[in-house]
């Protein structure tokens, strides 16, 4: 059975003290009692609001004492408000779709993720755009595409660098127009999402070799965000660790054994899921 998470009992005035830290400029500080307390509550534009699926409700579970990753964190408060093109720049592991899901801002659509990756062409842009019934081999149906699917709220395209260059044209008409044309039909339809975008890979390089198109580039990259791998965060190792279930029992187990030090020079390639492996695997073996 998993053990649920104990919070301690809020007091009665919780609510108007956080309040009132918000009216105060005090939003780390208010943020810091929301998760004491386990409160189901979120931050938007200086007010308490009971919404889950906010850019506070997201950024709290990006978890970093980093100056760098901090400031990236303000920044997305400040991009979730506007409807413009973002491209998250991270590798592996590095938290770019909780960042995406943060720029959800007060949408009331749905966060939509696709990963391009591993996908055949015409696998992607079915799942994109949608089809006409008989438009292809086993389209015995119509489907909308999740560019419909999203409407009101983000499309969210992670590894966008794996896109293959026939469909890149299509996006970019997509992003600029907010029309998309399914597969065997003849009308384009309207389409009302934000697109996010993610990549791991040197876009610019790509460019430079032909496989990424220069003008889909300058228009995504307006707003670029880049993310630190967690290797370049050691900071952020244990805070994150404690974070995860079971974690303070690991770090405790580590300072009893005179190991915090090896545990930062492990290798991060990975990102979080290497520090979820390691607490699982302390879980199995040493409990």
């Amino acid at each position: 059975m998993n053990a649920t998470k104990e919070y301690p009992q809020p007091p009665s005035n919780i609510i108007h003290l956080i309040q009132g830290y918000l009216d105060n400029g005090l939003l780390e500080i208010a943020l810091q009692q929301i998760d004491k307390y386990g409160l189901q509550i979120d931050v938007i534009d200086g007010r308490i609001v009971d919404k889950e699926n906010s850019t506070e409700y997201w950024l709290r579970r990006f978890i970093t004492v980093d100056s760098h990753t901090t400031a990236m964190k303000d920044d997305v408060r400040k991009l979730s408000k506007v409807d413009d093109e973002v491209l998250i720049v991270g590798p592996t592991g590095s938290g770019k779709e909780l960042i995406a899901h943060a720029l959800i801002g007060n949408r009331e659509g749905p966060f939509v993720p696709v990963n391009c990756a591993g996908l055949p062409d015409t696998l992607i842009e079915s799942l994109l755009f949608g089809h006409a019934k008989g438009s292809f081999t086993g389209a015995s149906d119509s489907k909308n595409g999740l560019c419909i699917a999203a409407r009101a709220g983000v499309l969210f395209l992670d590894e966008i660098g794996e896109l293959p260059i026939t469909l890149q044209a299509k996006i970019l008409r997509a992003i600029q127009e907010k029309k998309i044309l399914p597969i065997g039909e003849t009308k384009e339809r309207d389409i009302s999402c934000r697109f996010v975008f993610a990549t791991h890979r040197d876009l610019k390089a790509m460019m430079l070799n032909g496989e990424f198109r220069t003008d889909l580039y300058a228009r995504i990259s307006t707003f670029e965000i880049y993310i630190k791998g967690l290797k370049d965060r050691p900071d952020d190792i244990i805070p994150i660790i404690e974070s995860l279930p079971e974690g303070h029992s690991y770090i405790s187990y580590l300072h009893s054994q005179g190991k915090l030090q090896w545990l930062k020079n492990q290798d991060f390639s990975l990102g979080v899921r290497k520090l979820q492996q390691l607490v699982r695997r302390h879980k199995i073996l040493h409990q």
